[in-house]
């Protein structure tokens, strides 16, 4: 899934990769990356999940 809102598509997903100018940044559990205040800051829009 691709996703504009990742902040959604990370609540309902089980794995996800993290994509910065075409390659992987960062992978893993969906919910570990939501947590994570610096997957958060720069791809999710500095939010609390």
């Amino acid at each position: 899934m691709v996703k504009q809102d990742a902040a959604e598509a990370l609540r309902i997903a089980d794995h996800a990769y993290v994509l910065a100018m075409c390659e992987i940044v960062s992978q893993g559990a969906a919910s570990d990356l939501l947590a994570n205040d610096d997957m958060r800051s720069p791809y999710l829009g500095g939010r609390a999940a």
